[in-house]
């Protein structure tokens, strides 16, 4: 069994599915001629609790980063045995998606993956009465019309399968690149007192000081998903500019603080590195903006000093 994920056309005025109410959905059969219904291990029940849009999603295994002009849509939900068959939850054994009136093509959407809700791996047998929570990760193009969903598993049935329009339904983003929850850009730019997601890591610029033939930039680097992230200066691109809009030359180099001598490039869970940038402008001004920007998916954020 794989997850399933199928864009088609918009059914008109049936998205009436909601949010927090259990939804039966797998194929049904019953013995031939009769009325007598058949167990299978496909038939479940499914509570979708809400939906988020991010740039990157992690759990103990895995963190899922949005490539390039792509964003990440997450299903937080309940997965319910009702039946006396047992049934499989797993990351690619949740629930199906149809993608209604998207404006995507193929390929734009694919499934990432599944984590339950304790961010551990999702692989579970429910019995009958037994439930799981899960989160359901997929990504989508950074810019959607809107979110209009069936959940299914197995086989689908437009008569029966709930409908979701869910366009208005997903969480405030937090990410500094969420134009709106269905709107994500490539750059953004924050104050010298905010802090900001860049991919898998989150970022605050602590003080802007003056070195002999130039300035330290001293960031803070810190890790919101369990499992470890890399860093260093060759993952992104740091710039400074002058009151004159003009880039200044660095040192390229990520010089960790002596407390962090022995770091080894990974960032864990809840524990900041903090670093300098160097830079040496040739008239030797103030900047008035520090800029990353990632290698690997051009996202790009600025903090005006």
């Amino acid at each position: 069994m794989i997850a399933f994920l199928t864009l088609v056309a918009a059914v008109q005025n049936s998205f009436t599915a909601q949010l927090g109410k259990p939804y039966p959905v797998g194929p049904t059969s019953y013995i031939i001629g009769t009325k007598e219904e058949l167990e299978n291990k496909y038939k479940r029940t499914i509570t979708l609790h809400s939906v988020r849009t991010a740039i990157a999603f992690g759990w103990k295994n895995e963190t899922y980063v949005a490539r390039e002009g792509k964003k990440l849509v997450i299903f937080h939900a309940t997965i319910k045995n009702a039946h006396k068959t047992p049934i499989s939850v797993a990351s690619a054994d949740t629930f199906g998606l149809r993608i209604f009136d998207s404006g995507a093509k193929a390929g734009d959407i694919a499934y990432v993956g599944a984590c339950s809700a304790t961010l551990e791996a999702p692989d579970r047998t429910l019995k009958q009465g037994e439930s799981a929570e899960v989160f359901t990760v997929y990504e989508f193009p950074a810019r959607s019309h809107n979110l209009k969903i069936a959940t299914y598993f197995h086989t689908y049935d437009k008569n029966k399968d709930p409908k979701y329009d869910l366009s208005q339904s997903i969480l405030k983003p937090t990410s500094v690149f969420a134009r709106t929850p269905l709107d994500f850009g490539v750059v953004a730019s924050v104050a010298r007192s905010e802090s900001f997601d860049l991919d898998d890591l989150k970022f605050r610029l602590l003080q802007v000081e003056p070195i002999q033939d130039g300035y330290r930039v001293r960031v803070e680097v810190s890790n919101p998903f369990p499992k470890p992230g890399r860093w260093g200066w060759q993952y992104a691109q740091a710039t400074v500019n002058d009151a004159q809009g003009r880039v200044t030359s660095h040192y390229p180099s990520f010089e960790v603080l002596p407390e962090h001598a022995d770091w080894g490039f990974a960032v864990d869970h809840n524990r900041p590195i903090v670093g300098d940038y160097q830079f040496y402008p040739a008239d030797k001004s103030a900047p008035v903006s520090f800029s990353l920007t990632m290698n690997s998916t051009k996202r790009s954020v600025t903090v005006r000093l």
